[in-house]
């Protein structure tokens, strides 16, 4: 994932996240999980996905913080497979589940979010850290 400031129209820029999209890939650790058939989403179920679940916070009493989707990103021109990291026969079934949206198995893809500002999850560890008097040997909460 990558945080990027745009550029400015009308004195006005937006932060947002840019996180490219590993469907067709192995899952990290998969091995153990071969019986639970997993896989990463396409951009397109990730976008409905995400804002599926910021609408339930209209149904729900408890908020739910995520990045708001903003767009699907797709860079001109073909990559190889073995560069994506993406498997053939893992493409060939995400593609088949796609019968709205031709997913193009060589093309890469990335979707766009509006960033929320706040600290990153390794800030929020260690402001627990330093309030357990883990850090320094002192408390400071």
């Amino acid at each position: 994932m990558y945080k990027v400031t745009t550029k400015k129209i009308n004195g006005k820029s937006k932060d947002i996240v840019i996180k490219w999209n590993r469907m067709g890939q192995d899952i990290p650790g998969s091995f153990d999980l071969k019986e639970l058939n997993i896989e990463f989403n396409s951009p397109f179920e990730e976008f409905a996905l995400v804002t599926e679940l910021r609408n339930t916070c209209y149904e729900s009493t408890s908020q739910i913080v995520t990045h708001k989707p903003l767009a699907i990103y797709v860079p001109v021109g073909d990559i190889e497979l073995d560069r994506l990291g993406r498997k053939s026969y893992k493409m060939k079934a995400i593609i088949s589940n796609h019968d709205d949206i031709k997913l193009h198995m060589h093309r890469n893809y990335a979707v766009i979010y509006e960033w929320i500002k706040g600290i990153d999850s390794t800030q929020a560890l260690e402001q627990e850290a330093k309030c357990k008097g883990y850090l320094l040997g002192v408390s400071n909460c």
